[in-house]
């Protein structure tokens, strides 16, 4: 078993100003102020905070078929006022194909693995000023082989 607690914050502040028009080359008359032709200003600030919570659970039976289950709770600043919270579910399974008696004869690998998994997620990259963006499902196959090595 595992379970954790992460926390992030992203502060971002940035000002600008510009202006033409410097009465000359003299360092101490370039002040922003003392030009006369179009002054600029702007800036702009972007404030986001994440807290997760994420638990998980790892069995295996005779190291041969294994499950993981994972439960992550996210909630974010950027998910939108009535969404601040959101729970994220994944699973896998696998089995060790080479613990099988019939694998023996096949000297070639060391160990052969077929895993599923699956995962209820939302995308971490969510600007700011968004709402809630809708979740996804996601099926993966994957096949681990590995060779003998001598």
């Amino acid at each position: 078993m595992l379970g954790g607690v992460a926390q992030q914050r992203f502060s971002y502040d940035f000002i600008r100003g510009s202006n033409q028009g410097q009465p000359g080359n003299d360092p101490y008359l370039q002040y922003l102020d003392a030009g006369t032709a179009n002054p600029a200003v702007g800036g702009s600030m972007v404030r986001w905070s994440l807290l997760s919570y994420i638990g998980r659970v790892n069995y295996n039976f005779r190291e041969k078929y294994f499950l993981t289950a994972t439960l992550r709770r996210d909630g974010s600043s950027k998910f939108g006022a009535n969404n601040k919270y959101g729970n994220f579910p994944s699973a896998s399974v696998g089995w060790s194909l080479t613990k099988e008696g019939w694998f023996d004869n096949i000297k070639a690998l060391h160990s052969l693995m077929l895993r599923a998994s699956w995962e209820w997620w939302v995308i971490s990259q969510v600007p700011v000023i968004t709402t809630f963006l809708p979740l996804s499902t996601t099926i993966i196959m994957l096949m681990v082989i590995r060779l003998m090595q001598h």
